[in-house]
């Protein structure tokens, strides 16, 4: 039984795509909506996609870019750890 021929750039860029895709890292996405975490609700404290920002939940919320709020959480961590080692040294 004769196989049609295998088409070898395909069989590499199909390889490329799956190996690249593994190693990138997996883009949360909003439990809700699927739709990526783009936003972070600073008055429930949590990750939010744009639809949760637009739905009655979060009305009159105040949003930062994930980005940043996550830059500012970790200062905040930093700092709370430097402070934490400077009581432990007491």
């Amino acid at each position: 039984m004769d196989h049609p021929p295998c088409n070898l750039a395909l069989k590499n860029l199909c390889e490329t795509f799956l190996l690249e895709r593994d190693q990138r890292s997996p883009e949360a996405l909003c439990s809700l909506h699927s739709e990526k975490l783009r936003l972070f609700c600073l008055d429930h404290q949590q990750p939010v996609c744009l639809v949760c920002r637009d739905s009655r939940t979060h009305t009159n919320h105040r949003f930062r870019p994930i980005d940043e709020a996550a830059q500012d959480l970790r200062e905040e961590l930093q700092i709370s750890a430097a402070l934490s080692g400077e009581t432990e040294a007491l």
